[in-house]
C-alpha cells in the first residue's frame, strides 16, 4: 500500500474497475481522515458495495452504514473511546505478557525460535481491543497457546496433524478467514 501512496500522493482518487464510474478516494493525511470521520462525516459515505460485502460478517453498524444509521452507530461506539478508558493501559498488560510468552525465551545465541509475528500481533490486537471495548477479552492468544500445546502433544502421539485442525478453533484466525471472504466480495462487487 505504501508504494501506491508514494506513486499517487497522500490523497488520491482511483476509478475502481468493478465500480463502473465510481471514484474511490484514498488518503493517509490525518486532517482528511479527521474531516471524514469527525468534522464533516455527513458529507462522506461508503460505496454501495461495502454494506453488501461486510454484512455477513459485521451486520449493520459503524462499518457498513451511511447517514443517520452510521451517525447512530458511531455515537454508540464513541463512548468506548473516552479519554478515561483510553488511559487505562494497565488493562492490556496481560495481553502484552501473552505476546512475550508466545515469543519465547531468548536462546544462548541471543535469538528466539522463529515465529509468525503477524498472527501474534493480530491476537494481541483482538484480545486488547475486545477487553477495551467490551470489558472482556476474546482470549484468542490463550486459545492459540493451548492449541499449540495440544498440537505438539498430538504430533508426538500420532505424527503430523493437519494444520487447519489447529487454526479453525482459534477465533482470531477464523475472523481473518471471514475477512478474506469479505475482501473477495468487495473485489467482485
Amino acid at each position: 500500500m505504501h508504494s501506491v501512496f508514494r506513486k499517487n500522493g497522500p490523497t488520491h482518487a482511483i476509478v475502481e474497475p468493478s465500480g463502473g464510474d465510481t471514484k474511490t478516494i484514498y488518503t493517509i493525511e490525518p486532517e482528511n481522515i479527521k474531516t471524514m470521520l469527525h468534522t464533516n462525516f455527513s458529507d462522506y459515505h461508503r460505496s454501495r458495495n461495502m454494506p453488501n460485502a461486510l454484512d455477513p460478517v459485521m451486520g449493520q453498524g459503524v462499518f457498513t452504514s451511511n447517514g443517520k444509521a452510521w451517525a447512530h452507530s458511531r455515537s454508540m461506539v464513541k463512548a468506548q473511546f473516552s479519554t478515561q478508558r483510553v488511559r487505562n493501559v494497565a488493562k492490556i498488560e496481560p495481553y502484552v505478557q501473552n505476546v512475550f510468552k508466545e515469543v519465547g525465551n531468548i536462546g544462548k545465541d541471543g535469538w528466539t525460535e522463529p515465529l509468525e509475528v503477524l498472527l501474534t500481533f493480530n491476537r494481541f490486537t483482538l484480545d486488547s481491543a475486545t477487553e477495551f471495548m467490551f470489558g472482556t477479552s476474546a482470549e484468542s492468544h490463550l486459545v492459540a497457546m493451548r492449541e499449540k500445546e495440544m498440537f505438539i502433544a498430538n504430533k508426538k502421539k500420532r505424527g503430523l496433524v493437519a494444520k487447519y485442525q489447529l487454526v479453525m478453533t482459534d477465533f482470531g484466525t477464523a475472523f481473518d478467514i471471514a475477512l478474506d471472504y469479505v475482501a473477495l466480495r468487495l473485489k467482485l462487487g
